[in-house]
C-alpha cells in the first residue's frame, strides 16, 4: 500500500499541485485560445456533416473512419453491464475467427492505406 506521504508528493495538504511540480503546468494558454477559436468557427451543422461523412467512409470499409466513429458512439466498457460485455466479446470472437479463416479479409483496401 502506498503511504499517504508518498501519494501526496508534490501536493499540498488539500491535494493540489504545489509550484514546481511538472504536472501542475496544465494546458498552455495558447492552446485554450486556439480551442476557443476552433469552437467558434465550427457550427453544429459542420459537425453533423463531418459525422455523416465519417459514417459514409466507415460503411465503405475505411477502418480508420470506423474506429473514430465507434470511439465517439460506443459507451466505454466500464459503462456497459457485464452481460452486454460478454455478448460483445462473443460477437468479437466470432468475427475474429471469421477473419482469420479467410486471411484476404485482413488486407486493407488500397483506399485505406
Amino acid at each position: 500500500m502506498i503511504s499517504q506521504s508518498a501519494s501526496l508528493a508534490g501536493r499540498d495538504i488539500q491535494g493540489r499541485f504545489q509550484p514546481g511540480n511538472r504536472a501542475a503546468v496544465g494546458r498552455p494558454s495558447t492552446s485554450r485560445k486556439n480551442l476557443a477559436v476552433f469552437r467558434a468557427a465550427i457550427t453544429k451543422e459542420d459537425i453533423e456533416t463531418l459525422a455523416f461523412r465519417l459514417l459514409d467512409m466507415a460503411q465503405q470499409g475505411d477502418i480508420r473512419a470506423a474506429a473514430i466513429l465507434l470511439q465517439y458512439c460506443l459507451p466505454r466498457a466500464a459503462d456497459i453491464p457485464r452481460v452486454e460485455q460478454e455478448i460483445c466479446r462473443e460477437i468479437a470472437d466470432k468475427r475474429r475467427m471469421e477473419l482469420l479463416s479467410n486471411p484476404s479479409n485482413l488486407l486493407p483496401d488500397d483506399e485505406n492505406r
